[in-house]
């Protein structure tokens, strides 16, 4: 049984964290008018669970999944994404040139079905999430190790969302 569990929540994990591609012009510009400044290309650091990264050592097995690719946002982060019950998710960034680990600001079940847009060489990330029956967006551009939010738009209904997360 936890063999099964390991890999639900690796397949999770592997699904989730691939980078998704932007599905309108705004989220398009959105990343290319936040380029990184360059790509990590040395070896993948793991997080320290033992030290400073052991708030996260419950979910090791996903995040160092996620990030053994390497960077997969604003050139040297890797974006991890785990599921937390239905409809939720929590999402975490992994600086992959030293192991430091945070969580999202776009995590947990405040963040209902959450659809993220981002890549390797832009610090912009793009989400979507579903409360009650309408569709949120949100920009977060990394800036200096933290994100500066938007304000969230309102941007339809429920059927907005669903058609970005095709």
């Amino acid at each position: 049984m936890w063999r099964f569990l390991q890999g639900a929540v690796l397949g999770v994990a592997l699904f989730a964290s691939a980078p998704a591609f932007a599905q309108t012009q705004r989220d398009s510009d959105a990343l290319t008018g936040n380029p990184a400044v360059s790509i990590y290309q040395g070896k993948v650091t793991y997080p320290d669970y033992k030290r400073s990264a052991k708030r996260f050592n419950f979910v090791r097995t996903g995040i160092n999944n996620g990030i053994s690719a390497g960077p997969n946002f604003a050139g040297k982060y890797a974006i991890v994404v785990l599921g937390c019950g239905a409809s939720c998710a929590i999402g975490y960034l992994s600086d992959v040139s030293n192991g430091h680990v945070s969580e999202l600001p776009f995590s947990g079940e405040d963040f209902p079905n959450p659809v993220f847009f981002y890549n390797v060489r832009s610090t912009a990330l793009v989400v979507y999430w579903q409360p009650d029956d309408r569709c949120m967006r949100q920009v977060a551009v990394l800036d200096a190790d933290s994100f500066k939010l938007s304000k969230p738009e309102d941007v339809g209904g429920r059927e907005v969302c669903e058609a970005v997360n095709k």
